[in-house]
């Protein structure tokens, strides 16, 4: 995921991906799917990411869940988006 991607935008990357993996044969559990989205999305929603690992139980967790839970994130946050090097001088000075 791009620092300006929208979540939506990202959700359709990731549709044609395992569409264009399905079309090939490959089987692949949601389960994975939903893990890998979530490692993939940009430090912005590091936080939510966090409150999902600990909140839901990943295995019942379905992609159109985790799309809302994320489009519900990125509204609630206005679509405020800082720079990877921003980001990354308010993460050395917390620690």
């Amino acid at each position: 995921m791009h620092n300006d991607e929208s979540v939506a935008n990202y959700f359709l990357h990731v549709d044609e991906i395992v569409n264009n993996m399905k079309n090939f044969g490959e089987e692949i559990n949601e389960f994975v799917m939903v893990e890998k989205v979530l490692r993939s999305l940009f430090p912005r929603f590091e936080s939510k990411v966090s409150t999902i690992e600990e909140k839901e139980n990943l295995r019942n967790l379905t992609m159109s869940q985790l799309h809302g839970i994320l489009i519900a994130y990125e509204m609630r946050k206005g679509g405020r988006q800082i720079s990877l090097s921003e980001w990354r001088l308010r993460r050395r000075s917390v620690h």
